[in-house]
């Protein structure tokens, strides 16, 4: 299947891939301690900011997901400040003009394919 560019459309999203796989388009870590964030241009973009026009923090970033998404990515969140360990959500992310964008987050391994700990 070609790439869409209606990713606006507000429609159904489609695959970008020949075979629908995911891919990875950004990326950001979490700092547990010290409730820290960064995050890649791409992720920036994605919640509709200009690379570098904000420093996301929690607050922010819950407020960018969709309000039936909320309390899990919260208590997922909590989760990791008081216990640590690697996490995966699956959530959409509201830009800052109200767009609907599908995401799934999914830990990352070290290079013995460990789950890294945030």
């Amino acid at each position: 299947m070609p790439e869409t560019d209606n990713e606006n459309s507000g429609g159904a999203l489609e695959p970008t891939t020949e075979t629908g796989a995911p891919h990875r388009v950004g990326g950001f870590r979490y700092h547990r301690h010290g409730d820290r964030w960064q995050w890649s241009d791409a992720v920036a973009r994605m919640h509709g900011y200009a690379p570098g026009a904000v420093t996301p923090t929690t607050e922010p970033i819950l407020s960018h997901k969709h309000p039936d998404d909320r309390p899990h990515l919260a208590h997922t969140l909590d989760a990791i400040r008081t216990a640590g360990g690697p996490f995966s959500s699956r959530h959409r992310i509201l830009d800052t003009t109200g767009d609907h964008i599908a995401a799934e987050i999914t830990h990352t391994r070290d290079a013995s394919n460990n789950p890294k700990e945030c």
